[in-house]
């Protein structure tokens, strides 16, 4: 009998080790979120969805978002890349109620060429459209403009541009569909021929100066990435440059310089890197590169189905990103 009573308080311990083991943990809930944007790109498209378009802009400034990125393709390619309707489609997001950082299409220079849009030379087009969009490049559009940095400041482009906020750095990209730029250009009226085979000498430097500048930003906002007060990178840009293509098929000709340099670079900074861009006018959210788990990549709605998409940057080591699909009502 000593011995029954020496075993008992051991026992009962061991009954309430178990009975604590077996209760639920109480549930935590979502981790709390430091920081909400929205996504928008590939509109509007034709003058009917200028309304609703406008109105989907004003309705982002209630959701609670920080800001609007819209990642390129302010008109239809079938649209006049006129100075009238570039002014009107820049004005429209002058008048967005948040800040808002606006990387260039193709729509609305590099494919100028083409009949429909007017037979326009794409490269006065970039011109006048970086003199609407980007008259002060150390400013966002948007009637809450926000002081940003411009790759413009140490002699580079003015569409260039970044900031940081919540420990979360932003910077836009000129990577643009039709191949980066490649396509050879129509008649634009000066009676010089382009064509793969034979690419127009003005055409070649112009992409070669832009991709050159593409890599120096892409360099230095990496590197600003790598400091310990930067725990996430955005990277915006218009073009769905092929993730899933063959590197060196023709799908990838105009990208994959860029794609080599942005997969490299990811892979060193091992930190949250989401990558935004529009062109193909389907949402999708994924990895692009299953071994870097920590690159998202989020492609926006497009014409004909307006809508955003709201990323939401979650806390914790590290941060994360979560993304809700929001249609146009």
């Amino acid at each position: 009998m000593p011995r029954m009573h020496a075993l008992r308080p051991i026992v009962l311990i061991f009954a309430a080790l178990l009975s604590a083991c077996s209760t639920p943990p109480a549930s935590l809930g979502p981790p709390p979120e430091r920081l909400r944007f929205a996504v928008v790109g590939d509109a509007p498209y034709t003058p009917a969805n200028v309304p609703r378009w406008a109105a989907h802009l004003q309705l982002l400034g209630q959701g609670g978002h920080a800001f609007v990125l819209h990642v390129g393709d302010i008109k239809g390619s079938g649209e006049p890349c006129s100075d009238a309707l570039l002014a009107e489609r820049i004005g429209q997001l002058q008048q967005a109620p948040l800040p808002l950082l606006y990387t260039p299409g193709d729509n609305e220079w590099t494919d100028c060429h083409r009949a429909g849009a007017g037979g326009h030379a794409p490269l006065e087009r970039l011109q006048r459209l970086r003199q609407l969009a980007y008259a002060d490049p150390l400013r966002s559009l948007g009637q809450g403009s926000m002081g940003v940095e411009s790759q413009a400041s140490q002699g580079g482009l003015p569409e260039h541009q970044a900031f940081e906020q919540g420990g979360v750095r932003v910077a836009s990209l000129h990577v643009v569909g039709s191949n980066n730029g490649m396509e050879p250009w129509g008649d634009i009226g000066d009676g010089r021929k382009d064509s793969k085979a034979e690419p127009r000498a003005d055409r070649i430097a112009a992409l070669r100066a832009r991709e050159a500048a593409v890599r120096d930003w892409l360099q230095l906002n990496f590197q600003r990435a790598a400091q310990p007060e930067v725990q996430a990178l955005v990277l915006m840009f218009q073009a769905n440059p092929g993730f899933e293509a063959v590197p060196g098929s023709e799908r990838r000709t105009g990208f994959d310089d860029f794609l080599s340099g942005l997969r490299e670079q990811a892979a060193q900074l091992r930190k949250p890197l989401l990558l935004l861009h529009g062109d193909w006018h389907e949402y999708q959210a994924d990895q692009p590169w299953p071994e870097l788990p920590w690159v998202q990549r989020v492609q926006t709605f497009g014409h004909p189905k307006l809508g955003a998409v709201r990323v939401r940057v979650l806390e914790g080591q590290p941060l994360r990103f979560a993304f809700e699909p929001l249609p146009a009502p």
